[in-house]
């Protein structure tokens, strides 16, 4: 019997089997190997080898030499233990392995996890040089290393992958990565869906994720961002497609009715403009000066100590606690609105909820089963392409995770406004800040009114 380390024809460097197994379990095998669970000495082993069609074939034997040679120097515990080379009686030359009773990727992400544990399965060419090995993920087809992912640390024992972040009722896309001097190359794409949990979403929130950036995603608020001043309470409105219309008239310290239309800044922390207050009024129409950030014409509502956002505020609906929420910055707008790709490539949809004209928004993961949209990711058409009901809004697309941001009008010196609406973000610009305009005709970013307008709020909230 020749040592395994000895050099010669492959079958001499493989031991003699020891007969003395007392269970033998074929298990499932693809391409050219066959895999056999082994019971020896009280312990589970797999022995791998080739089909009886391969086996008489120089090149698979050759490859089977070569997997033992490379598995022989590796050693960590995302990876199978090679222990030693035989010929079996049945199988032929055979590498016994370390047998591990779990599932592959695929089927454990079938089972819709929350949080996945894995592993990388490496070509025989992996281990080169500096060579990084990962995996990454995300809710949209064909993820990169720009958003999740992790690295395998081979010199080390870091343990699986761990895939975080993960949403519940959420569909995911999952693939490996090797970085070398070369570049990143990437393997094949596979998805899972992780099971339905609704709790595990902020108080306040849409129950979906959307984009707003590469790999950085947010929660949306339930509905617009609403303001009682005899009370001094903040709330979101009760559901998306509630606005308060001629109400937002009522400026006043001790109105006792709710306003949703606010000039820019004025989150009611004292931060340094003349106008801070929810309830200021643009009596003039330059009113650009009285609405300045921080008291500075070019800071934005998320510099220095983020006061100047409503979202600083504590929402009695919305987690009741300060700097858990924001406003939206104006690239934010442009990326979830233009540029982001989702699962069904839909991004938003004009429609009419009730009686309510207004945008919807899709989450990442949105499927275009849940409702038949038209005219899909386009500006330039009414709101009655679409036309949903509220029963059929609060069954189906909010359940699925759908936002709506309602035509809820806009205040300037000369009354408020309802057939069309802005929606502010947290960015300023030389006069005016960044808003989102949208109407029958158009939905456009826009810099060209005053600061003093009173303009809806819908906040957002970082997912981890």
């Amino acid at each position: 019997m020749n040592d395994a380390s000895t050099s010669g024809p492959i079958e001499e460097r493989f031991l003699s089997a020891d007969d003395s197994r007392s269970t033998y379990e074929p298990l499932p095998s693809h391409g050219f190997n066959q895999l056999v669970k082994v019971r020896r000495q009280g312990r589970w082993f797999m022995l791998k080898g080739l089909k009886e069609e391969f086996r008489a074939q120089a090149i698979y034997r050759e490859l089977l030499k070569k997997e033992y040679a490379m598995m022989a120097g590796l050693d960590h515990p995302c990876i199978i233990k090679a222990f030693a080379k035989e010929i079996n009686e049945e199988l032929g030359p055979c590498i016994v392995m370390e047998y591990v009773d779990g599932m592959p990727l695929n089927d454990f992400l079938a089972t819709r996890p929350t949080t996945a544990m894995a592993g990388v399965e490496l070509p025989d060419d992996s281990f080169v040089g500096d060579s990084r090995i990962g995996l990454c993920w995300g809710p949209l087809h064909f993820p990169t290393t720009q958003g999740r992912h992790a690295e395998l640390d081979l010199s080390k024992e870091q343990g699986c992958i761990m895939l975080t972040g993960l949403a519940p009722g959420s569909t995911y896309f999952v693939r490996a990565y090797i970085e070398t001097a070369a570049g990143t190359s990437y393997g094949n794409e596979i998805s899972f869906t992780t099971a339905a949990d609704v709790t595990a979403f902020p108080e306040g929130t849409v129950p979906g994720w959307f984009s707003v950036g590469e790999g950085k995603q947010v929660y949306f608020s339930q509905g617009n961002l609403q303001y009682q001043a005899s009370t001094q309470t903040w709330r979101f409105a009760p559901h998306p497609y509630d606005y308060t219309g001629k109400d937002n008239m009522n400026l006043s310290p001790t109105w006792s009715g709710w306003i949703d239309l606010f000039g820019w800044g004025t989150s009611g922390f004292d931060h340094g403009a003349v106008n801070y207050q929810p309830w200021s009024e643009n009596k003039v129409v330059q009113s650009n000066d009285l609405h300045q950030a921080y008291g500075d014409p070019a800071c934005n509502l998320y510099d220095r100590d983020g006061r100047a956002d409503w979202g600083y505020n504590r929402i009695a609906n919305g987690g009741n606690a300060e700097h858990r929420w924001r406003t939206p910055k104006v690239s934010e707008w442009v990326y979830l609105l233009f540029i982001r790709d989702t699962a069904s490539g839909i991004r938003y949809a004009k429609a009419r909820v009730g009686d309510v004209n207004g945008l919807v928004l899709l989450p990442d993961n949105w499927s275009g089963s849940v409702w038949p949209l038209n005219a899909v990711n386009r500006t330039d058409v009414s709101f009655d392409v679409n036309r949903i009901s509220v029963s059929d809004w609060t069954a189906c697309l909010e359940k699925a995770g759908a936002a709506f941001l309602p035509e809820s009008g806009a205040r300037t010196v000369s009354g408020v406004f309802l057939r069309m609406a802005g929606y502010h973000s947290s960015d300023a610009a030389a006069g005016d800040a960044w808003h989102l305009t949208m109407d029958q005709h158009g939905l456009f970013l826009d810099a060209n009114g005053h600061r003093g307008d009173g303009l809806a709020v819908r906040l957002v909230q970082d997912a981890d």
